[in-house]
């Protein structure tokens, strides 16, 4: 999902604005930022509000377990934490939870290489 559109941006997406008159770099800035409103506005706004039971408790079990270790834990660390019986299930609570937006599987066959986008209780915003 494209985040929300900021100066950084707009220059990383126009390389060459520095060599163009002042008016044309104010007039392809704008352009650019119309660009990335646009696609903010059709991208889909994930929220914590409509996860199950499961989904809720690997979030929650995920943040806290990546605020006090510093990376991901293993599916079967998820697995032992809420309570059920095999990785699969877990990978496919995680699978649920990234079509969802709230978690980024990085590299789907290494260990550990989950990445949380939204902690519980957070809601994107749109931008004004």
């Amino acid at each position: 999902m494209p985040s929300q559109p900021t100066n950084n941006m707009v220059e990383a997406a126009f390389p060459l604005i520095g060599a163009m008159p002042s008016n044309s770099e104010a007039r392809a800035k704008r352009l650019i930022h119309a660009i990335y409103r646009a696609m903010w506005d059709i991208a889909p706004r994930p929220t914590t509000s409509n996860l199950t039971r499961r989904q809720s408790q690997v979030q929650e079990f995920l943040a806290e377990y990546i605020n006090s270790q510093g990376k991901a834990p293993k599916y079967s660390e998820i697995a032992k934490a809420i309570g059920v019986n095999g990785r699969d299930e877990v990978y496919q609570i995680v699978m649920a939870l990234e079509r969802k937006g709230v978690v980024k599987r990085l590299a789907p066959s290494q260990h550990r290489a989950l990445q949380l986008l939204i902690y519980p209780g957070e809601y994107l915003t749109i931008p004004k």
